[in-house]
């Protein structure tokens, strides 16, 4: 198995959700911000909140802990899945993210 740490799963949730700070991730985990601050410090995972937040997503835990890759079969297979109001919007982000990756540089 990997060597899987606080701050790869973290890095994952946050780009899984488009979360911007470890406040969001935070929120987004249902975790008090103190006790996220003590979890990252301290390289803690906070399973029980990872577990359910990816139950109440449907994201796979395999990815998460870094049992499995996402292949790109796997992502076109998951996007092919969303309605086509979904699959606009994914596509509208990742430009923005782009643009904005540009203006940055």
């Amino acid at each position: 198995m990997k060597n899987i740490t606080f701050s790869i799963i973290m890095e994952k949730i946050k780009t899984i959700t488009n979360a911007r700070n470890d406040s969001e991730i935070a929120n987004i985990l249902k975790i008090n911000k103190g006790n996220y601050s003590k979890y990252k410090k301290n390289e803690n995972i906070p399973y029980k909140s990872i577990v359910e937040f990816c139950i109440e997503k449907n994201i796979d835990l395999n990815f998460i802990f870094g049992l499995k890759n996402v292949k790109s079969n796997d992502i076109n297979t998951m996007f092919q899945q969303l309605s086509k109001e979904e699959q606009e919007m994914y596509i509208y982000e990742i430009k923005a993210r782009i643009l904005r990756k540009k203006l940055d540089n």
